[in-house]
């Protein structure tokens, strides 16, 4: 059954859209979908996040010091203002609500969810509660709600990251940074307290391959390097690996030359009495984390070589010190209820072709891809799913069902103007606090200010 708009003259068919997930890819696809649609038919967009409040890998995923980056949040704002949108958060879909439920209730379905487990390592010490994820270290930070206690950082020392994407380096600065850095962000109050009384002198990031597969970007290394200005030092990079490399840098695409380029100019930093020092270490996979009288004390290496693009571990090891050790190796989907049959284990993401994962549903983000790329990049590629949403209902390939509104039956969801109310919560109290917003990171406390 279709729906007709009772404003129009003539009858225009009314689809209604789904998307679970209120993150970057979430809204950038509803976005595109509202913007490009055709005059022929209308569109209207449901929203469904399981947490209270929206904005998904923008609000608890970027760095507190990169506001910026949060700028894409205007998109679904605007929308909410200007668009036939509504929001529904505190909902879990294949919980409070099942995907059979939306089909009847939507004419399509975008899954953009994102990810939400931590991919590990198997080996032996990786038990230790000194050896965490760097998404539950971000999300405390960040002020995501969860039971996640961090490690006291008093009494230690040395930190290492397994691993040296965008996150490494975002953690590494949370460390590094002054505790002044902090202060007017919108970093969590539990994570300002716990960096007040740091006694962390040393962080190591680590990776098992070599400079060229640096997976951080130009940005996120040279605010590392700046920190130098703060009296952070930079330890130069192993010399025999820099010494090799040097002479390719000149024959890199223009990303990558800038990128190293940048480390260069930092590679002689004087920094007599250093607060604070840095490394980046390449060619090395750990093998053990070693605990003493019940305590993390190092990780044990071993070197590695590349062999026609392949890493092969070598006979040397590595001991490292470290009574804190973060593992930032990347996160693992999981399939939603209904849709395992379409979910790719290995790749953590769901089986799609141009954002299509079967008719009527459609995918968006890093459920789609895989957990990789930037907010940034996830536009476009967002912007590809809504286009063959329009494409595929331009061409009366939709869901059946009777499309009755079953929301309803949602009497705890959080609407956009709930939201609201929390929202002007979080901003006044950060502002009485000299921050840019003070979130609230307890779900019973969010419910309870929006139902105020």
């Amino acid at each position: 059954m279709r729906f007709f708009s009772s404003s129009c003259r003539t009858l225009i068919p009314t689809y209604k859209v789904a998307v679970v997930g209120s993150g970057p890819s979430a809204f950038y696809t509803a976005y595109h979908v509202l913007s490009k649609k055709p005059e022929t038919f209308n569109v209207t967009v449901d929203f469904f996040e399981k947490l209270p409040t929206p904005f998904g890998l923008s609000r608890y995923g970027v760095a507190p010091d990169h506001p910026e980056v949060k700028n894409c949040e205007d998109y679904l704002r605007t929308m909410m203002k200007d668009s036939p949108v509504r929001f529904f958060g505190n909902v879990t879909v294949g919980k409070d609500i099942t995907l059979g439920e939306l089909e009847q209730s939507y004419h399509s379905i975008c899954l953009a969810y994102g990810v939400d487990n931590d991919n590990s390592l198997d080996i032996p010490g990786s038990d230790s509660p000194q050896v965490i994820p760097a998404r539950q270290f971000v999300n405390w930070y960040n002020g995501y709600p969860t039971d996640f206690k961090p490690p006291n950082l008093e009494g230690i020392e040395d930190v290492t990251i397994i691993g040296n994407g965008n996150v490494a380096l975002d953690v590494a600065r949370v460390l590094l940074a002054p505790i002044d850095h902090w202060k007017p962000t919108d970093i969590s109050e539990d994570a300002l307290e716990v960096l007040r009384g740091s006694t962390v002198k040393n962080v190591n990031i680590v990776a098992r391959r070599g400079l060229l597969e640096s997976a951080f970007t130009t940005k996120e290394i040279r605010e590392l390097l700046d920190l130098s200005k703060k009296g952070i030092k930079f330890i130069p990079i192993e010399e025999s690996l820099w010494e090799d490399f040097v002479p390719s840098i000149n024959k890199l695409d223009r990303p990558n030359k800038r990128k190293f380029t940048t480390i260069q100019k930092h590679l002689n930093q004087q920094i007599e009495h250093p607060q604070k020092t840095w490394s980046l270490q390449y060619m090395k996979s750990p093998k053990e984390f070693v605990t003493e009288n019940g305590k993390l004390a190092k990780t044990i290496f071993t070197k590695n070589e590349l062999v026609e693009g392949k890493v092969v571990a070598q006979d040397e090891q590595i001991e490292v010190k470290n009574e804190l050790v973060i593992l930032s190796i990347g996160y693992r989907g999981s399939s939603i209820a209904g849709m395992e049959r379409y979910f790719l284990d290995r790749e953590s993401r769901l089986q799609n072709k141009g954002g299509r994962v079967k008719p009527g549903y459609y995918t968006s983000g890093w459920i789609k891809n895989g957990p990789k790329g930037i907010i940034a990049s996830t536009m476009m590629d967002s912007f590809d799913t809504g286009f063959n949403m329009l494409e595929d209902l331009n061409n009366g390939e939709y869901l059946q069902g009777e499309k009755a509104d079953i929301t309803e039956k949602l009497p705890n969801a959080v609407t956009w103007d709930q939201w609201l109310k929390l929202d002007d919560f979080e901003l006044k109290q950060g502002e009485a606090k000299g921050k840019s917003r003070d979130k609230v990171n307890n779900i019973e406390k969010m419910l309870e200010i929006v139902n105020s």
